[in-house]
């Protein structure tokens, strides 16, 4: 039986886009500025 084949090219970017925004905290800085209309926030998915 062969092993599990190697991630694919996007999966692989998308860990690497995962990490930089937990680096930058790029969900934490959107919590807190402020809307220039009022508080509006969508979440497409879980954090």
């Amino acid at each position: 039986m062969a092993g599990m084949p190697e991630k694919s090219e996007v999966a692989k970017r998308e860990e690497k886009i995962l990490a930089f925004w937990e680096r930058a905290r790029i969900f934490q800085k959107s919590l807190q500025k402020k809307a220039p209309k009022g508080d509006f926030v969508f979440y497409e998915g879980p954090p």
